[in-house]
């Protein structure tokens, strides 16, 4: 009995605290404000790029050199407040690379 009573304080510890393995579907990084994300670059008019991570799309900005379309790449960045020409979410890149995903030109 004393057992059952232990993990059950456990548990309770962990889901208090958030601990427990993939709670956050939001896309981790060292720094709370920076976030990295995954997918396929895409050319959207007028001159945007655009990655589309979990079902949100991302509107990358500031990235040197430029990401070229059709290309999947790993993003590092700060989501910002925007608005202009682009639809989605602005992300304000601090490093991108390339990565291993096959994309599809459209």
């Amino acid at each position: 009995m004393i057992n059952c009573r232990r993990f059950t304080v456990a548990a309770t510890f962990c889901a208090v605290w958030g601990l427990t393995p993939g709670a956050d579907a939001a896309p981790r990084a060292k720094d709370k404000d920076t976030i990295v994300i995954s997918g396929c670059a895409r050319g959207t008019p007028p001159l945007c790029t655009e990655v589309n991570y979990l079902g949100t799309s991302y509107v990358v900005r500031s990235a040197k050199p430029p990401i070229p379309a059709d290309t999947g790449v790993t993003v590092t960045g700060k989501v910002m407040d925007g608005l202009g020409l682009c639809w989605g979410t602005w992300l304000e890149v601090t490093k991108w690379r390339k990565n291993r995903l096959a994309c599809a030109q459209r």
